[in-house]
């Protein structure tokens, strides 16, 4: 085969594969934005009564671009490699989603349900006919901000569908890193509800103080794992104790501390200029 011919067949190759890779990033950097939006549209949103239909729009647009990325790309060879594009944008999904969770339920969206609601976004897209599917991301809505919270219930089967679906892309690393991110608007919420509370109120709100005991509780879940385990690492949204691999984990949990700390902070001062006569024993 002439020279020529052996170098134009490896730069189609490259071309391609430059091609995908950009394909990628622009997936991901959609993901990202809306999920932003979403975020956004929750601190908007009163806590007891979330705007369902905004949540519903993002969540649509969301499942479209997963869906995308899922069907079209997730199965290629190559996309080993944008895993650490991949994971910058799933932290912030997962961001989003453990917000939405929380200021419904007060509790967080453990792994296997955020497993099975990425699952349904997923499902909610038909990336043949690029028609949405309003069945499963009712289902996706329902479990986020539907209350009481109800159990999930997932046979066998669909457990490992799944799991098999969501591993693509979301890995246990990322939720624990969307985490970290997730007390941030944790932390920026109470302290807006703080700000526009009524001044004639005597008590600062039992959801206030819900919230710095449910941030209190998780930052120290965190430190004793860290301590635990001193070299763990997250890398591509996976875990590892490979001291070489870049992490921002040492970082994140260094911001959440500053969060709970701000919570405090934010507490002390409203409960000393607004007179506070009790605190309560949680507190």
């Amino acid at each position: 085969m002439p020279l020529q011919a052996i170098f134009g067949e490896a730069k189609t190759v490259l071309d391609a594969l430059h091609d995908e890779r950009e394909d990628v990033i622009r997936i991901c950097r959609d993901i990202n934005s809306h999920a932003k939006k979403l975020i956004f549209t929750l601190h908007r949103a009163s806590a007891l009564s979330p705007n369902r239909a905004a949540v519903e729009n993002h969540l649509k647009i969301l499942a479209e671009k997963l869906a995308t990325l899922y069907y079209g790309y997730a199965h290629r060879h190559s996309y080993h490699s944008y895993k650490g594009t991949v994971s910058n944008c799933v932290e912030e999904l997962i961001e989003a989603l453990l917000f939405a969770h929380y200021l419904a339920h007060r509790t967080l969206l453990s792994f296997e349900k955020l497993q099975y609601v990425v699952a349904l976004l997923i499902q909610s897209y038909n990336y043949d006919t690029k028609q949405a599917s309003e069945e499963p991301l009712a289902a996706c809505v329902d479990i986020l901000l539907s209350q009481p919270e109800k159990p999930l219930h997932i046979d066998v089967h669909n457990r490992s569908q799944v799991a098999q679906m969501s591993h693509s892309v979301l890995l246990p690393g990322d939720y624990f890193m969307g985490i970290f991110d997730f007390t941030g608007e944790l932390m920026r919420s109470t302290i807006t509800e703080m700000a526009h509370r009524d001044a004639s109120s005597p008590r600062i709100s039992p959801d206030v103080l819900e919230n710095l005991q449910f941030l209190r509780s998780l930052y120290s879940h965190v430190t004793l794992l860290v301590a635990n385990y001193p070299h763990l690492n997250v890398s591509r949204g996976i875990f590892t104790t490979d001291a070489k691999q870049t992490s921002s984990l040492r970082k994140k949990l260094e911001v959440m501390r500053q969060s709970v700390e701000k919570v405090e902070s934010a507490i002390c001062d409203a409960a000393i200029n607004g007179n506070e006569p009790t605190m309560a024993s949680g507190f």
